[in-house]
């Protein structure tokens, strides 16, 4: 029997859903599991391998990748990169809304901000959440009525998500809908929107604490850059992965 040859293309593709696999499972680059990953590979190195300069070469790396990655001007520089999204100023000069929706996910307080700012703006709109409970009680504590708020914790990812917000599209064509996603998603967002000609207003909140843009302090590693930093690279390997799966269109 002859053997199948793969294409460069179908093994490209293989690649690319098999780092966002890792990434779902372990973590992206700045989380704690992608940290544990590449320390344990640095110990075979040391220790099963018998690669001693190598591993020890390895762990100096990826300890200064770390310490680069959790600086705010490192992260910042990379958020700044992959997104254009910023939160709006003033949310006043946008159209009225008659429907917020909030996708849950990463940076739920910066999320949780957002939508109450857009509840400020727009007191009579409805408001949808796709998250969990803890968001909801954010957002009744902040001051939403409770009777304005339709909660649906069911959809799994970004895209069923947005599957959910076509479908109250169809049925409410005429209604002004704005989306509530991180900064750092909204590039997805606005993909899948377009691939899916959704016309939404798109409201980019900030993520859970914005580090310092200047100072001595954006020097100094701390822990909230390095989950931007993390989050700005997962969205841009998912954002190539959605593009793979036709769930986006465009380069």
């Amino acid at each position: 029997m002859t053997p199948r040859r793969v294409s460069g293309a179908a093994f490209s593709c293989t690649v690319i859903a098999l780092i966002v696999s890792t990434l779902k499972q372990v973590g992206a680059p700045g989380s704690y599991g992608f940290l544990v990953l590449c320390s344990a590979m640095g110990f075979l190195l040391i220790h099963v391998w018998r690669r001693p300069i190598l591993g020890r070469a390895w762990l100096f790396a990826v300890i200064s990748v770390y310490l680069v990655l959790a600086t705010p001007a490192a992260a910042l520089h990379i958020a700044d990169a992959l997104t254009q999204y910023r939160p709006v100023p003033d949310l006043t000069r946008l159209p009225a809304a008659d429907v917020v929706i909030t996708l849950g996910g990463d940076n739920v307080r910066g999320r949780a901000s957002e939508t109450l700012r857009a509840h400020t703006a727009w007191p009579l709109a409805r408001l949808i959440l796709f998250g969990d409970d803890w968001l909801q009680g954010q957002l009744l504590e902040g001051g939403i009525p409770a009777g304005q708020i339709t909660h649906d914790p069911r959809p799994p990812n970004t895209f069923e998500q947005m599957v959910a917000v076509r479908d109250y599209l169809k049925a409410r064509p005429h209604e002004v809908t704005a989306v509530v996603a991180s900064r750092l998603q909204m590039p997805r967002i606005a993909a899948i929107a377009d691939t899916m000609q959704l016309h939404i207003t798109l409201l980019p909140s900030p993520a859970d604490v914005e580090p310092p843009r200047a100072g001595t302090g954006r020097w100094l590693p701390r822990y909230t850059a390095l989950r931007i930093s993390r989050d700005a690279i997962y969205e841009q390997v998912a954002l190539i992965y959605y593009r793979w799966k036709g769930f986006t269109q465009g380069g």
